[in-house]
């Protein structure tokens, strides 16, 4: 699996970018890009620094994050990762905040890639109340 980050503005063409490498034997997909943040989560008694990442409602067909409870993202909830949410006794059903802007947490997922915290619905990635520090 590769992951990669994009300055902010700056567009991708996924033909020149890996063409040659989406047609060598053993790659059977991709997904993405997607959009990625740094955002500071908050909540009582929270008050973290978490990544977040915008992906559709639909099922990606690579790295798709595994829900373990509730449900997937959709348009003013977000879906935290399991070990993350733990750590900050993130729950289904409570409310939190993502650089000021509120959301349910409408599902606990698990992923295999990169460190994502909190995964959100991709119309609200890309609302500027969400945004912090684009991706290094």
């Amino acid at each position: 699996m590769a992951e990669f980050a994009l300055s902010p503005g700056a567009r991708l063409d996924l033909a020149k970018a890996f063409g040659r490498t989406l047609h060598v034997r053993g790659v059977v997909g991709f997904s993405g890009p997607y959009p990625v943040a740094f955002a500071r989560l908050t909540a009582p008694g929270v008050d973290a620094l978490a990544q977040a990442d915008g992906l559709d409602r639909a099922q990606v067909a690579v790295d798709q994050p595994l829900v373990t409870a509730g449900s997937w993202v959709r348009p003013g909830g977000v879906v935290v990762e399991r070990s993350f949410a733990t750590r900050l006794g993130v729950r289904v059903g409570r409310r939190i905040a993502l650089n000021g802007r509120r959301f349910h947490v409408i599902g606990i997922a698990v992923t295999t890639g990169m460190e994502v915290n909190v995964i959100a619905n991709i119309d609200a990635a890309g609302d500027s109340r969400f945004r912090g520090r684009p991706a290094p």
